[in-house]
């Protein structure tokens, strides 16, 4: 959440540069998450929990066949350290 409005920030900025948006006019800046929204953000995140590698070979297999097979591999790749090695560890 807190991620995502940083950026929608940044991009605001950036409009204000190139003069897309008038000068002063970024209302993101002004915009607070309120605290109950952050914990609930928190608290959705930990108990969130990455593919074991055979969830993530099961889900390849079945979406081999797709048009958008090559994005759906190219989502995979940005795993964490700790999450593919988990992923090795379920399969060995």
């Amino acid at each position: 959440m807190e991620l995502t409005l940083g950026r929608l920030r940044a991009v605001l900025d950036l409009d204000i540069r190139r003069r897309v948006l008038a000068p002063g006019r970024n209302v993101a800046r002004y915009v607070t998450i309120p605290r109950a929204a952050r914990k609930a953000a928190k608290a959705k995140k930990r108990q969130q929990k990455p593919w074991t590698g055979n969830e993530v070979r099961t889900f390849l297999a079945h979406v081999a066949s797709d048009r958008l097979h090559a994005v759906m591999l190219l989502s995979l790749i940005g795993l964490r350290p700790a999450e593919a090695s988990e992923g090795e560890e379920s399969s060995g």
